[in-house]
């Protein structure tokens, strides 16, 4: 755990991990170790944060949704004729 996490362990916590007898408790140890590790270098975790420049679509992404927004437009258009088509055929019956 300490090669694969980069995880300084107590010699205490290499004990009681190495005296574990099955899955479940070295998962249950392993995890504690993991939830010590994190909150003692809570505060030294970067932020990550998205600027309005990385948020923005890029250039393909905005045609595409463009694209599909025009096909839904007139998906829509066609199905409105279609429906008014329906009711006139309907009252001339």
């Amino acid at each position: 755990m300490e090669q694969e996490l980069n995880i300084q362990l107590s010699a205490e916590a290499k004990q009681q991990i190495q005296a574990t007898t099955t899955y479940q408790q070295y998962v249950s140890l392993r995890n504690t170790e993991i939830k010590k590790h994190i909150q003692q270098n809570f505060h030294n975790l970067p932020l990550i944060s998205q600027t309005k420049s990385e948020k923005a679509l890029t250039p393909q992404a905005n045609q595409e949704r463009m694209i599909w927004i025009s096909l839904l437009g007139v998906g829509l258009l066609t199905i409105g004729g279609l429906l008014a088509k329906l009711k006139l055929n309907r009252r001339k019956k």
